[in-house]
């Protein structure tokens, strides 16, 4: 349960601006402190939960950074809480939703664009998931993090995958801009480096004595590859890794925040402030790709129900999602890596069961569907799943609609609807396309679209 909220800045939005009806907002920036029972039914499917360290109570402790943008007078709002799953520590819901310049923490007339959200009346609220986003990044400030605990000790295999555009000697062992798992020994002699140039060759062993471990000048974890790591190839790194961190502690800080914020009527909640009274009706979560794949992974594990057994998502947004999870919840979790046509392809991202209702996998055995824990729990939400035809070729999105072999059409869960945006790619694109490319991106933008289904699904 979410068992603190410090609020440590509040600013009025554009100066006080009133947005028609519901009159102004305000940003509020602040941290959420947690505490799980390692042993409560619904936290059992947090990998190494067990393993954590405890508090008196023989809680898990940890903190997650929270951000709410909410009318002033809370009950002049729509009812709604419209979370947004930030996408690797980045906000980009005003972008989608009202078609605005990208901020991770908008402050301008342009990063709030057209205003649909306020105008229509929505809490927007975020809270930090992902425990390796650094607070700060190249280009990225801002981001939304997460504190968990670590496992001092336990060390075990982790895996590295590095494609650069350009050559360079060093390169850091995480994903992106994100904090890499420590080497248990930089001199580890069975760290295996290899090299390929399609994703599915016979990988090449590249000699220990060519290659080294140590650290980035920011103290990153690193590799060094004296002959320098060539465009286009791919090198993967497997080494022994310690002190994971418990990465699933993101599943129950999103359903604690969001069951704290509609169902806790008192002072501390801001969407209660002198009212004594919450005027909260619904909760509404979107995610877009790794977001999304986080939003059915929440789901299939049964996240959607808070500890007193009620619950917390009344609808459920997955964009360009596929028919995919994602490396969010094992021992040494790598929450942005996910398999691509040249890169990462053998992370774990697509994971059956791949439908809402229960299928049968004839290659593993495995029985199920996504929604199995939600329907035994009396908690599926609304479902809208819209994806791409980026998807189609590159996330098994038809798996949400057929059978596990593509064979047939599958019958839908009463409360799922499936959207296919004919012709576009992952992202939406805009007109004019920008400046000339080799490859130009598909202009249609399809974000006007999902500003309705928000529409229809309320």
């Amino acid at each position: 349960m979410l068992t603190q909220l410090e609020i440590t800045s509040r600013e009025p939005v554009l100066d006080g601006k009133s947005f028609g009806a519901v009159g102004p907002y305000e940003t509020l920036l602040g941290s959420a402190q947690f505490a799980v029972d390692p042993n409560h039914v619904l936290n059992r499917p947090i990998a190494d939960l067990g393993l954590a360290p405890v508090d008196a109570q023989g809680h898990v402790t940890f903190r997650a950074e929270v951000y709410l943008l909410k009318p002033v007078v809370p009950s002049r709002g729509n009812g709604n809480v419209f979370y947004h799953v930030v996408n690797r520590g980045r906000k980009n819901l005003l972008t989608v939703f009202n078609l605005a310049g990208g901020a991770n923490l908008p402050t301008t007339a342009a990063q709030f664009g057209d205003e649909f959200l306020m105008r229509e009346g929505y809490v927007v609220a975020a809270c930090g998931w992902q425990a390796d986003v650094p607070p700060e990044a190249p280009d990225n400030p801002d981001l939304m993090t997460l504190d968990v605990p670590v496992i001092h000790g336990v060390t075990g295999p982790v895996g590295c995958e590095i494609v650069v555009d350009d050559r360079v000697k060093e390169h850091s062992l995480g994903s992106r801009y994100h904090i890499p798992y420590e080497v248990a020994n930089e001199n580890d002699p069975n760290a295996v480096l290899t090299v390929r140039a399609y994703p599915y060759d016979e990988p090449e062993v590249i000699a220990r004595d060519r290659w080294s471990l140590g650290r980035l000048a920011d103290g990153r974890p690193s590799i060094r590859f004296s002959e320098g790591f060539e465009p286009g190839l791919i090198y993967n790194l497997v080494y022994t890794g310690k002190d994971p961190c418990v990465m699933g502690l993101g599943l129950a800080a999103t359903r604690d925040f969001l069951s704290f914020l509609k169902y806790e009527e008192r002072e501390e909640n801001p969407l209660c402030e002198g009212l004594g009274a919450l005027p909260i009706e619904r909760v509404y979560s979107f995610g877009s790709s790794q977001s999304g794949r986080f939003l059915r992974h929440l789901l299939y594990l049964g996240f959607n129900q808070d500890e007193a057994g009620r619950q917390v998502m009344d609808g459920v947004m997955a964009n360009v999602a596929g028919g995919a999870r994602g490396s969010f919840n094992h021992r040494f979790a790598q929450p942005s890596r996910h398999s691509s046509g040249h890169t990462d392809v053998f992370y774990p991202t697509e994971q059956f069961p791949f439908n809402d209702l229960p299928q049968a996998d004839s290659v593993t055995g495995e029985t199920g569907g996504l929604l199995d824990r939600c329907e035994a729990q009396g908690v599926t939400p609304r479902i809208f799943y819209t994806n791409t035809s980026t998807e189609y070729w590159n996330r098994g999105a038809s798996l949400v609609h057929t059978d596990v072999g593509g064979t047939q059409d599958v019958v839908l869960p009463e409360c799922v609807r499936v959207y296919h945006f004919a012709s576009t790619q992952h992202g939406p694109g805009e007109i004019p396309a920008g400046a000339r490319q080799t490859w130009p991106p598909n202009p249609v933008n399809f974000r006007y679209v999902l500003r309705a289904l928000l529409v229809a699904m309320d």
